[in-house]
């Protein structure tokens, strides 16, 4: 059955988002899936992205549930993680309707466990007993080891490497070519930075950058 699909965000992540659906339509011949449009809070109706229409505001989003839409839910900007959590509980959109997609150039181990409105992008590895929440998003060419429990609306950037055994809070960033040594805890809402080494735990809202990563601030 063919899925009718609204993307929430704008050129950056949803842009991505919608060049993996269209890569499913196209290289690998994948019709259950059909982009219709995006939701975005700065655009007029109408308003082309990435040549599909703006077709309202995220608070129209009740709307599209009744008329049977999916949804994507890409606002994920870096390091404003209590925004993003606000955002998405406030939008209440059902679980039913919330749209997972791995790019078919990505492995998932038979015993990973992807929850709802989770986005695998191109060449990633999923490793087995991982348990990834409910609208993370890992982008492309990303590696997340076994045995992690990661939390809700997380994202993880091009490239990054994480480990096994990591617990990570909702919201929380891994950064463009970053890596996660294994057991490390990160908390909600914390983010390590672009390029860097976390070998050591990360609580709630600190932003750790550098090669080994040290505490930069906290983002609260």
């Amino acid at each position: 059955m063919e899925k009718k699909i609204i993307i929430l965000g704008g050129e950056g992540n949803g842009g991505v988002v919608a060049a993996c659906i269209l890569d499913m339509n196209n290289r690998f011949k994948n019709k259950e899936l059909r982009l219709c449009g995006f939701l975005n809070d700065t655009l007029k109706i109408g308003e082309k992205i990435n040549g599909y229409p703006v077709m309202g505001k995220t608070d129209d989003i009740q709307k599209f549930i009744k008329e049977g839409y999916y949804f994507v839910f890409a606002i994920h900007p870096i390091g404003h993680g209590k925004t993003r959590i606000d955002l998405f509980d406030h939008l209440n959109i059902p679980e039913d309707r919330l749209l997972t997609i791995v790019h078919p150039s990505s492995f998932i181990a038979y015993n990973a466990k992807l929850s709802p409105g989770v986005v695998v992008m191109p060449n990633c590895y999923i490793a087995t007993k991982t348990k990834i929440g409910v609208c993370t998003l890992v982008m492309a060419n990303s590696v997340i080891g076994h045995n992690n429990c990661i939390g809700r609306l997380c994202h993880f950037s091009a490239g990054s490497v994480t480990g096994s055994y990591i617990n990570m809070g909702d919201a929380s960033d891994i950064g463009l070519n970053a890596t996660v040594l294994e057991k490390i805890q990160i908390g909600t809402c914390s983010v390590v930075g672009a390029g860097s080494l976390a070998r050591k735990n990360i609580g709630d809202y600190e932003i750790h950058v550098g090669c080994p990563a040290k505490l930069l601030r906290i983002c609260k």
